[in-house]
């Protein structure tokens, strides 16, 4: 009835909290809590073709019902002294002291604290059955705190499983060697700067990363051919970088296009 399971991100939690939801008996109600909202908001989604109805709490929306997806930052603010007093908050209380059967916490090594986001809600909640699930475990003394609230770890889906079963990708990484870049041998500061001008007008020296990273014209390119050369394969290509605002995006954008006839979108 209690403990954390441990599996890997992308190994599908939402399916097994949603296979343990399905396992209950039919007058039973569950109580699911994540912590972000596109999570809240994907969950929600999926539940609702599992389950035909679901209620939630977060993100503006308040409703309870016999399956309830929560948002961990909302059921805080409603466990407040000042969100007890109110209607909500006084509904949620009930739901957690007297109607809710199980409670799940995905990515559960966020209970690291004993007066935590967490610990509030689990300290109301009378639910017999307690699940926690996550990729990484927390260690040390948050360990011990998320075990006394949630149990030990009674189950793990370790990465080598996921991949043999064909239910994760197995990784391929590619280390590519940058040339030096001279233009950065003068510089000391990672971040960007300003200095005076000889017409007293303040001006944008570029520091190690901006130099380095950014406008490192070597560097894009080599993005730019292994995008070329990806896409060739028939493989689509994320690429990811600090700030598309700040020209690299459109740099690589142009090599791609001008040099491997690659079309790149931003």
């Amino acid at each position: 009835n209690r403990g954390v399971i441990i599996s890997p991100t992308g190994s599908g939690k939402t399916v097994l909290a949603g296979g343990v939801i399905s396992m209950l008996p039919a007058d039973s109600s569950a109580v699911f809590v994540v912590h972000t909202k596109s999570l809240f908001r994907q969950t929600v989604e999926e539940f609702m073709k599992w389950f035909g109805h679901v209620s939630v709490i977060g993100d503006n929306e308040f409703s309870i019902g016999r399956i309830n997806v929560v948002m961990a930052q909302t059921a805080r603010s409603l466990l407040t002294k000042e969100g007890r007093q109110t209607l909500d908050g006084e509904a949620f209380i009930d739901l957690l002291l007297n109607k809710t059967d199980a409670i799940i916490i995905d990515e559960c090594h966020h209970i690291t604290e004993e007066n935590g986001q967490y610990s509030s809600m689990l300290k109301f909640c009378a639910a017999q059955v307690r699940l926690g699930l996550t990729a990484t475990p927390a260690k040390g003394k948050a360990g011990l705190v998320c075990e006394g609230y949630i149990g030990p770890v009674i189950g793990e889906f370790s990465m080598e499983e996921g991949i043999e079963k064909g239910i994760l990708a197995k990784p391929h990484i590619k280390l590519i060697p940058v040339p030096t870049n001279p233009s950065i041998e003068s510089l000391w500061q990672f971040k960007d700067s300003f200095k005076e001008n000889e017409y007293g007008k303040m001006e944008q020296v570029d520091g190690i990363y901006t130099a380095g990273i950014i406008k490192n014209k070597n560097r894009n390119r080599l993005i730019a051919k292994e995008i070329a050369a990806q896409n060739k394969a028939g493989i689509s290509v994320l690429v990811m970088i600090t700030d598309v605002t700040r020209g690299q995006a459109e740099q690589i954008k142009e090599m791609a296009a001008e040099i491997y006839d690659t079309n790149v979108e931003i």
